[in-house]
């Protein structure tokens, strides 16, 4: 039996297949989860910080668009695709660690962060129009 963490009560755990209480501010994924469904996080603007796990593959179309609290996400090694406009609009975000396994990256997936730089992984062979687009 796994025992919990002391702190899982502080976390909302995503099993992808519930629906997001309005205000979430912390995420833990589920070790099931393969793929974040399209706009699963969509508007969840309290939305502090996401845990995911070594197994996701995927991040879908507009999983966290316009999630303006997100300032950090560390993309595990396993995740290969991260659709268009997953993390749009997300103001706040000013980091983004990948993994080596990724190979691509949507239209509009970063649109409208505030990332200061970015490294992308060499296994990436697909970086879709408007990955990157800023506001001026």
């Amino acid at each position: 039996m796994k025992r919990p963490r002391p702190d899982d009560a502080a976390y909302f755990l995503y099993t992808g297949q519930e629906d997001i209480p309005f205000g979430v501010t912390r995420v833990r994924v589920h070790s099931s989860v393969r793929v974040i469904l399209a706009r699963a996080f969509y508007e969840q603007e309290r939305l502090l910080s996401v845990e995911f796990h070594d197994g996701l593959e995927e991040i879908g179309v507009g999983a966290f668009y316009r999630c303006r609290s997100l300032v950090h996400i560390d993309i595990p090694h396993a995740v290969r695709a991260i659709k268009d406009g997953a993390f749009n609009n997300c103001s706040g975000l000013t980091s983004v660690n990948f993994g080596n396994g990724l190979e691509e990256i949507g239209a509009q997936a970063f649109s409208f962060t505030s990332l200061v730089s970015i490294d992308i992984p060499p296994n990436v062979r697909t970086i879709n129009e408007g990955t990157l687009l800023v506001a001026l």
